[in-house]
């Protein structure tokens, strides 16, 4: 039975509730205190929002009485119900208080839940997991993928059959009956790895912080990270975008405080777009095919205006011995020839490679065997700590070592500004740094030790070298990388090649790759600039032509990075077509308007303004020629309707929340525009929201009378939806959902652009048109029927 301790409340005013980049918490602060023995003080601070429902709180040991050193395994911060049936009100005692208290009690709310989860890693699963459903799981067994995505769990947690949820970083509680919800987020993972535990029936959680055996001394000090509470009393249309964007502002503010370095801030004005060698080549790479594929790029930019060349795995002897080339496959045995080759052709260089990740067979593991992670306790006791990638096994370095840290920075300084120059890096496989097992310096614990390797990259290349982080868990890199991959690996099919289809986890695919690209959308700009790995355009692939299109809408309103992945000679014309329309990227991330609604959702709502571009917008014609324009206009969504269901559907989603941001200073009577651009067709819909606030977009109401409008099995629509600022047209028919349409040319005024083929936007695009018998060019707020190139399919 627990024993009784004495709390002591204080009312704090003396900056131990101060949040590093949150100057809207604080003004009503408070700290709990108690004294346990073997531990000394106890405190817990709070800090409430000077506006809504939201608090954060951390714990925090000032100063450890233990009489001996002790070792840290992992603390509770809270455990209680996670009812979102009802929330705090203040009734005189303070706000933090009745906070503690809901936490704390243990009342069952009546309505269904549901838990969005985030995984610890990019290629961990991430999405909605549905009351009284059984938790995924990775397919492949805890040998071989446990590295990848233990995250905070405790270290006897097996996700392989575990009734129990584990959200790491952050998560999300909702009553789908009732409309609310409740967000938890550790703002950082600086201190230790954070997670959140839920019971099989989604009414017990708890936040757990992961210590990994630490080793504490008698008079240290012993925090938590900051820990966000949020009670949501109406479900948002983005459920999480709070904490998103306040765990942005904390790590920014933590890192240009505690390391007196400048952050990295996301710039969505330059998105990485480009090649990469790895899902054609492989580890097969040449010299020779790498110069066949430069030359190819070089000739198709003025159609493909791709930038960054990036060669992936495969150049070097083994993993960890960087520096060291494969003599076979570039005989000239240096990389600064392959920098040379792509900058001279006005492309970016860029270079893979896992700084903490070694090769059993490779030189720097022979050489030095005690810079190797060691396993602890067990049978295992001493063996060097194992990582697990398909097809081989690897170790950690324990970058604890100060000579560990010295051969990371020298190979980190040789490829950045050294003797091989790039100045844009993939850095992969960044988790080992953090495997479970035994260092030189064992008063660190895993996070503490990758906040540590990631110091040691950015002062390593420097802050002008664009990082790209890959591998690693999501929330100990904001702020130390430019971009950071957000999905599994692409794959070349639509479910695992490997024989299991059903793993969600980790292996490489299509189904993998969108379900967390989508549901990581609300990171992307804040966090860093998203990378949703590569797109495959061969037809040699597993994947459908629908498919192809599915994903394709997927990665254009995701806003992130763009790069193919295929020996560009293999791409057919129609294939390339794909990529070209993809161009320029649009900054700026789609919204998931149900992203509670499902595992994988379906409905993505892209808000595009002149914002949407920069000044000078390249773009690639459709009759191939290259031209810079910038097109004013009003505001308009591009509205992907997805379906990931292995059968083919229609799909539908309430006008209102499609056109919810361009829904201001408009009357109830409305004319919409609607272009879906995949296969070039052209809508008009009459709107009254007044008469109908329920009328729902339906696919079914946009067909030519020969598809039906069904979308097929993993693939999607992609339309652009204008509301027109003049006029009504005459003739209108109903729509099977509460819309009236009027199809084809039935406007009775002034031309007006609606769309074209040329940008998967049907934005800021200059083309010659014929009105009237006559060729002009397109301006704002002028439209003319015009053949549109065949579609895409």
């Amino acid at each position: 039975m627990a024993e009784a301790v004495d709390v002591q409340v204080i009312k704090s005013n003396s900056g131990c509730a101060r949040v590093p980049g949150l100057d809207d918490f604080g003004p009503e602060a408070l700290t709990l205190e108690a004294r346990l023995p073997e531990i000394g003080q106890v405190c817990v601070d709070f800090a409430l929002h000077t506006i809504g429902p939201s608090m954060v709180l951390r714990l925090r040991c000032p100063a450890l009485a233990c009489s001996e050193d002790v070792r840290l395994d992992e603390f509770v911060l809270f455990d209680g119900d996670c009812d979102v049936s009802q929330g705090p009100r203040r009734d005189g005692k303070s706000l933090a208080r009745i906070w503690w208290e809901y936490l704390s009690r243990r009342v069952r709310g009546l309505g269904p839940r549901r838990v969005f989860v985030n995984g610890w890693n990019a290629w961990s699963f991430t999405g909605v997991v549905q009351q009284g459903a059984h938790p995924s799981a990775p397919g492949l067994p805890g040998i071989l993928s446990a590295a990848f995505h233990h995250g905070a769990g405790p270290a006897e947690f097996d996700r392989s059959n575990s009734k129990e949820l584990y959200s790491e970083m952050f998560a999300h509680v909702s009553d789908k009956s009732r409309g609310t919800g409740l967000l938890l987020g550790f703002l950082t993972q600086h201190e230790q790895f954070g997670a959140f535990s839920f019971d099989e029936g989604f009414v017990e959680v708890g936040a757990h912080c992961r210590c990994d055996g630490q080793l504490l001394k008698a008079g240290e000090l012993m925090q938590s990270d900051w820990c966000l509470v949020e009670l949501q009393t109406t479900l948002p249309e983005e459920p999480f975008a709070t904490f998103i964007e306040r765990a942005g502002r904390v790590n920014t503010a933590l890192l240009e405080e505690k390391y007196k370095i400048i952050a990295c801030r996301p710039d969505t004005k330059h998105i990485p777009v480009g090649w990469c060698s790895w899902y054609h080549f492989y580890e097969a790479i040449s010299e020779e095919n790498l110069l066949s594929n430069l030359e190819m790029m070089a000739k198709l930019r003025p159609q493909l205006p791709l930038q960054l060349f990036q060669i992936d795995d495969g150049y070097q002897r083994a993993w960890g011995d960087w520096l060291k080339i494969d003599p076979l496959k570039f005989p000239n045995k240096s990389m600064r020839d392959m920098v040379d080759a792509v900058r001279s052709r006005g492309l970016r260089p860029g270079l893979w490679l896992a700084p903490m990740a070694v090769d059993k067979h490779s030189q720097v593991a022979a050489d030095h065997p005690d810079w190797i992670i060691r396993q602890q306790g067990g049978l295992s006791h001493g063996w060097a700590a194992n990582s697990a990638n398909v097809g081989k096994w690897f170790y950690g370095l324990d970058v604890t070592l100060p000579e560990v840290q010295a051969f990371i920075r020298e190979t980190l300084t040789t490829v950045s500004h050294g003797a091989w120059s790039f100045d844009y890096l993939k850095l992969d496989f960044l988790y080992v740094a953090a495997l479970k097992g035994a260092r030189s310096d064992p008063t660190r614990n895993t996070a503490q030790v990758l906040q540590l390797a990631l110091r040691l990259i950015r002062e390593a290349v420097g802050s002008s070298t664009y990082i790209l982080g890959c591998g690693s868990p999501l929330g100990a890199t904001i702020g130390w990388v430019n971009a950071n991959r957000v999905s599994a690996d692409a794959g070349p099919a639509w479910l695992p090649v490997f024989p299991l289809p059903d793993c969600k986890w980790n292996l490489p695919c299509g189904r993998n790759m969108v379900r967390n690209t989508i549901n990581r959308l609300p990171m992307h700009g804040v966090w860093w600039v998203n990378d949703p790995d590569c797109m495959l355009l061969r037809e040699s692939t597993q994947f459908t032509p629908a498919e192809v299109i599915g994903i394709a809408t997927v990665k254009a309103l995701s806003g992130g990075s763009f790069l193919v992945s295929d020996d560009l000679q293999s791409v057919s014309h129609r294939r390339m077509r794909i990529a070209q329309v993809m161009l320029p990227v649009i900054g700026r991330a789609a919204v998931a308007l149900d992203l509670l609604e499902r595992e994988m959702p379906e409905i993505l709502r892209l808000y595009v303004d002149q914002d949407s571009f920069s000044e000078e917008t390249s773009m690639c014609h459709a009759a191939n020629t290259f031209f810079s324009h910038l097109v004013p206009q009003d505001p308009w969504v591009v509205v992907g309707f997805c379906n990931w269901d292995d059968a083919k559907k229609h799909s539908m989603h309430p006008y209102k929340s499609v056109l919810r941001p361009l829904l201001v200073d408009v009357g109830p009577v409305i004319i919409l525009h609607i272009f879906e651009f995949w296969t070039s067709k052209y809508f008009q819909v009459r709107l009254n929201l007044d008469l109908n606030p329920n009328a729902l977009m339906s696919t079914a109401d946009f067909c030519d009378g020969m598809d039906g409008g069904e979308i097929l099995p993993h693939s999607a629509r992609l339309y652009a939806v204008r509301i027109d600022p003049r006029q009504i047209p005459s003739a209108l028919t109903s729509t099977s959902q509460g819309a009236e349409s009027a199809r084809g040319s039935t406007m009775r005024r002034a031309p007006m652009y609606v769309g074209s083929d040329v940008h998967f936007s049907c934005g800021p695009d200059y083309f010659s048109i014929r009105d009237s018998g006559k060729d002009q060019w397109l301006t704002p707020w002028s439209w003319a029927e015009t053949h549109i190139a065949n579609g895409f399919r």
